[in-house]
């Protein structure tokens, strides 16, 4: 079993919650198209970190 996850965090609440969940689907989608077994993650609205690779 592989999993990809996407992953928001951030220091102070954000005015709209909808906007970090769009974000944190997209960045596991991103993390699909690049192969998968990942965790995208960006501290919100800064910088985005991806884990993971091919590794089984």
């Amino acid at each position: 079993m592989a999993a990809t996850i996407g992953a928001v965090t951030f220091t102070e609440p954000p005015d709209d919650v909808d906007s970090v969940v769009r974000r944190a689907d997209a960045l596991m989608y991103r993390g699909k198209a690049a192969g998968g077994r990942r965790i995208m993650h960006v501290s919100w609205p800064e910088v985005e970190v991806s884990v993971g690779g091919t590794a089984e």
